[in-house]
């Protein structure tokens, strides 16, 4: 593995920069990007010079985040909170997180933050084809709620509008219907297009303001169907290797897209629509509205 230096600044699209102290992320050949294992780490984020949020991440051995509330005793089952930065909690404190929350108000599940800076799907099936989990959540019987969007869509596929950075993501290839494989990762194993991009487009930041400009914003019904047939994958190898009570995901993206999802799998698609006013401007959640997200999972009894 490499790891990124003590303190970087990095720059993005639309006149973001992150500030990054304490080496929060690590290089990984297979994930792309993992949390640093074992380490605590100070972010900044700002826009044209002004500071959207200011947090404090903490990390476990095993790359998972946690806060005050986990693994408090008396647990009996486990709850996988799947999905990129908003699971993770980019913008909030350890004790601000969905997690964080539910580990607070639940005392019969321990929720368990499966996700990471910028995530697509791909690195959750990665994560369940190792077969690792069982040896690091301590609940083997639960359930498991997979948040999704068209981004994260998006990112699964290396649309041109994401791929600025996900070029070392997983690149998962469907060889027959429902039968998927790993093929390395955009740069250098994806679509010809993709390597070329990823590979030759440079200035960077030039790129990334291009490709996010020209790409058209919607999913075409096969890129629906292969990305159903994916989440009932992702599902049979969560079952593989937990006792399951059930598997769902909800769709904090356009109720209309959320519609199209749930003709194209068996799972249950559950519509959560996050609105603009419920995020800072960088897209990311704000800490009241990740309260009333805990707080609908309770009142449909999604998890209690």
């Amino acid at each position: 593995m490499l790891y990124l230096p003590e303190e970087e600044k990095l720059l993005g699209i639309d006149g973001t920069e992150e500030i990054r102290k304490g080496r929060p992320v690590t290089l990984d050949e297979l994930y792309g990007i993992i949390a640093t294992p074992n380490s605590r780490s100070e972010i900044t984020k700002l826009k044209y010079g002004k500071t959207i949020f200011k947090t404090v991440t903490t990390i476990d051995q095993h790359g998972l985040r946690i806060s005050t509330a986990s693994h408090r005793p008396g647990k009996s089952k486990h709850l996988l909170l799947i999905d990129s930065s908003m699971v993770f909690g980019e913008g909030l404190n350890d004790d601000q997180t969905l997690s964080h929350i539910i580990n607070l108000k639940s005392n019969k599940y321990e929720a368990y933050p499966i996700a990471f800076y910028g995530y697509g799907p791909q690195q959750a099936w990665v994560r369940f084809k190792q077969e690792k989990l069982s040896s690091q959540v301590l609940e083997n019987k639960g359930q498991a709620i997979f948040f999704t969007s068209e981004w994260d869509i998006w990112r699964f596929f290396g649309s041109l509008n994401t791929l600025y950075h996900t070029g070392e993501f997983p690149f998962i290839d469907e060889v027959s219907k429902g039968n998927f494989v790993h093929r390395g990762n955009f740069k250098n194993s994806g679509l010809w297009w993709q390597k070329l991009l990823i590979n030759y487009c440079i200035p960077f930041l030039f790129c990334a303001n291009f490709t996010s400009k020209i790409e058209r914003r919607y999913l075409d019904d096969n890129q629906y169907s292969i990305i159903g047939r994916f989440f009932e994958d992702v599902e049979r190898l969560y079952r593989k290797e937990f006792n399951v009570e059930s598997f769902k995901i909800i769709f904090t993206g356009n109720s209309d897209e959320a519609q199209r999802l749930a003709q194209h799998t068996n799972i249950d698609v559950i519509p959560y629509l996050v609105t603009n006013e419920d995020s800072y401007v960088d897209g990311h959640l704000k800490p009241e509205p990740v309260i009333k997200l805990a707080d609908f999972l309770f009142n449909t009894k999604l998890i209690d």
